[in-house]
């Protein structure tokens, strides 16, 4: 519906419209790689992608449920 605020913030040519770059569909679910792997997203080395990834998790509420109006599965 709308683009993640942390991606808009972090990755500097982040669409404001169209799909979503950091969002994966993954064994039925989306994943968000802007927690897995946000160096990939922000070209930075990977080598702070845990911490940086939990920081994001935390900011966005990962693991607390989905938060969208309208959920269609």
């Amino acid at each position: 519906m709308s683009p993640c605020r942390l991606a808009l913030q972090f990755i500097s040519d982040y669409p404001e419209e169209g799909p979503r770059l950091a969002m994966e569909f993954e064994t039925r679910w989306f994943v968000y790689d802007m927690i897995r792997w946000p160096g990939r997203y922000m070209r930075l080395p990977d080598c702070g992608d845990v911490q940086m990834g939990a920081l994001f998790a935390e900011a966005l509420g990962a693991g607390k449920g989905c938060d969208a109006d309208d959920v269609e599965l």
